[in-house]
């Protein structure tokens, strides 16, 4: 296992000058698995005005990522945004609800939570 994550490790360090994409379950073929924790009452997620409509029934998934990033502030959620709507829409994420409808939410990092799904009742704009 070590000798295969190593392998990823380094073609992901070659490709894109850092391991902040790996570490969070971007470009990696397999399942990151991160170290469940509890979360703020609060998160928040950067979107696109056009994804709107779409989560707001749906909720968020992973799309083509492992997780759903969620943000500890409104600042980083909105630069997050700000890669794909110059004025993203700005989700508020109730962590205590989704918990409670069963969703286990795991560390990223310093700034970011990550989870499989948030349910749409668990999501205000």
């Amino acid at each position: 296992f070590f000798s295969l994550f190593w392998q990823k490790y380094c073609i992901s360090r070659k490709t894109h000058n850092s391991n902040r994409n790996f570490a969070i379950g971007h470009t990696v073929p397999q399942i990151i698995k991160k170290e469940p924790g509890i979360p703020p009452a609060v998160l928040y997620h950067g979107t696109t005005h056009r994804a709107l409509p779409q989560i707001l029934q749906d909720g968020l998934k992973p799309m083509r990522r492992q997780y759903v990033h969620l943000s500890i502030d409104v600042e980083t959620a909105t630069r997050v945004g700000k890669r794909r709507d110059p004025e993203p829409v700005i989700l508020k994420i109730d962590t205590e609800a989704a918990q409670k409808a069963g969703i286990q939410f795991y560390i990223g990092n310093d700034k970011v939570w990550l989870c499989n799904r948030v349910p749409k009742e668990c999501i205000t704009v």
